[in-house]
């Protein structure tokens, strides 16, 4: 959990999954993304959780305002305003040969392909 105690570099953690370019580097980062997601979503939205993290420093760690700020931020800003697709994008149409359908339709949520992407 130490890695995520800096919402900084939680965020540049984020966006480095947020982008799968499976012909450059032979990774489909959209599993491990959605896992972070999921675990942040959780540790961040859900009251009981939050609570059991502050009312118990000696597990070490908390969320902080500025971790719920960017993740908040990071989530409006890629989602999918069309469809409403939180997830993975795929860098080019040629990617799509590394998609395993399978996967993709188990999720039940549609594939965004971001041929431009601004990561700030």
């Amino acid at each position: 959990m130490e890695r995520f105690k800096d919402a900084r570099a939680v965020l540049d953690y984020l966006y480095r999954l947020q982008i799968t370019h499976i012909r450059a580097n032979g990774r489909n980062e959209r599993d491990e993304l959605g896992a972070v997601q999921s675990a942040l979503s959780q540790l961040i939205f859900k009251d009981e959780l939050r609570e059991t993290l502050k009312d118990n420093p000696a597990l070490g760690f908390t969320i902080s305002d500025e971790l719920e700020a960017i993740y908040g931020d990071y989530l409006q800003l890629t989602q999918h305003a069309r469809t409403g697709y939180w997830g993975a994008w795929y860098g080019t149409f040629s990617d799509q040969a590394g998609i395993d359908p399978a996967a993709a339709a188990a999720h039940g949520s549609a594939i965004v392909l971001a041929l431009h992407a601004t990561i700030g």
